[in-house]
């Protein structure tokens, strides 16, 4: 199954500009209050804000690229490096980069905010160059991912201070409480009921009422992807430690051990000791 669908809760939540505006002053410490003021475009995978001044968008603008991840993903600055290059195309005229005169684009942003179950640390930046190959040779090229753990009580000003964040996390805490992780009927349960409790306890209820089908779509397509990959990566877990035990194995036999005594060291099991 690809995990390719529609915005998920997070992108959904940030595509209205009240919310967009809650994370945005969070993230930077402003405190811009006019929603007119923020343009939201939609890039496959990300939301593109764009945060202008009255007075000068040259001097005091933002191009800002949000993503939610629920597991660690250090190719985010390179994944930055291609979304950012397409955001800023639009900005640059037709043959405009020949001229003398200076183009001015706005201030690139790419902030990550991650709610997985892994334990990271707090605050994080990514760097481009962390994925050169050859990291003896300087490079003039530099792009950095921040990403914020939005998890329990990591970063309490910037959840503690945004409705937008501190409601999604009360939805995605609610999910997990009740999912289990078993089929698509218990996720998908876990999901609508996840969404009646943020309703019924004033937790982004307009949101959450405009919403709820697209939610309960994605989220239920989000956590199946999830759960398999859980799956196939314990499935990919247990092949290593059959295969190291089946090494073992081998070693004890070459060193002229029983069959027995290498089962017992090696912990084999003898569905995978091959036929001799």
């Amino acid at each position: 199954m690809v995990k390719e669908y529609k915005s998920n809760t997070f992108s959904l939540l940030i595509q209205e500009p009240k919310y967009a505006l809650q994370v945005f002053n969070a993230l930077n410490g402003t405190s811009y209050n006019d929603e007119a003021e923020i343009q939201i475009d939609m890039l496959e995978n990300g939301v593109q804000l764009t945060v202008r001044n009255d007075a000068s968008f040259l001097l005091d603008g933002y191009l800002s690229l949000y993503e939610h991840q629920s597991s660690p993903n250090f190719n985010m600055p390179l994944r930055g490096l291609l979304y950012i290059v397409k955001l800023l195309e639009p900005y640059v005229e037709n043959k405009a980069l020949l001229k003398r005169n200076r183009v001015y684009i706005p201030n690139p942003q790419f902030v990550v905010l991650y709610n997985g179950n892994e334990t990271q640390p707090e605050i994080q930046t990514l760097k481009l160059s962390d994925s050169y190959l050859n990291k003896d040779i300087p490079s003039s090229l530099e792009l950095t991912c921040v990403v914020y753990n939005i998890n329990g009580h990591y970063n309490p000003k910037l959840t503690e201070n945004c409705d937008a964040i501190q409601g999604y996390m009360a939805f995605v805490d609610k999910v997990r409480s009740l999912y289990k992780g078993l089929n698509k009927e218990q996720i998908k349960a876990a999901v609508k009921e996840a969404i009646e409790y943020c309703i019924e306890n004033s937790i982004l209820p307009e949101f959450f009422r405009k919403n709820r089908e697209l939610i309960e779509e994605n989220e239920m397509l989000d956590l199946t992807f999830d759960r398999q990959l859980e799956l196939a990566t314990k499935d990919a877990k247990e092949e290593g430690i059959a295969e190291k035990a089946l090494q073992v194995y081998q070693n004890c036999i070459a060193r002229g051990m029983s069959k027995d005594v290498a089962v017992e060291i090696s912990g084999i099991k003898e569905a995978d000791i091959p036929a001799s």
